[in-house]
């Protein structure tokens, strides 16, 4: 996955099983931390984690993804009024009427290559395997062909 975001443009890839991710980004950001941090994994260490690596004085921490249900996260308040702010997006905050037109116009142009994230592609009957296959981290994204 790293190597793909850097293909797609991504100036920095940081892995954080191999490291302190938040360190990582205090030092990419000359100790500051990043302007916006989005967590889409789910996992709540990595949601703190995101949060922890804002900067203080307006960075912004969005959480996408969608813990288990019953987990929680642990925050410094120190951290909220040093300025830091965090919220959840529930679908992107997608506005679909606008935003739809607006990515296939991008698509159609070349301009979003969304058939380089497709890692896989399964028809409707394996879509049990797709799903085995996601979990086991063996594939990115997965399309199903219906």
């Amino acid at each position: 996955k790293l190597e793909k975001a850097k293909s797609l443009g991504a100036t920095h890839a940081i892995d954080a099983r191999s490291g302190d991710p938040v360190a990582a980004l205090r030092a990419l950001t000359g100790g500051q931390g990043v302007h916006y941090a989005i967590e889409a994994s789910g996992n709540p260490l990595a949601m703190e984690a995101a949060f922890e690596a804002v900067r203080n004085g307006g960075g912004r921490c969005i959480i996408a993804g969608n813990a288990e249900h019953g987990k929680t996260i642990r925050l410094n308040p120190f951290s909220l009024i040093s300025g830091k702010r965090i919220a959840g997006s529930w679908g992107g905050e997608s506005r679909p009427d606008t935003d739809i037109p607006r990515y296939a116009a991008l698509f159609n142009a070349g301009r979003l290559p969304l058939s380089a994230l497709i890692t896989a592609e399964y028809t409707l009957a394996d879509i049990n395997r797709a799903f085995d296959e996601l979990e086991a981290g063996r594939v990115a994204r997965a399309l199903v062909a219906i």
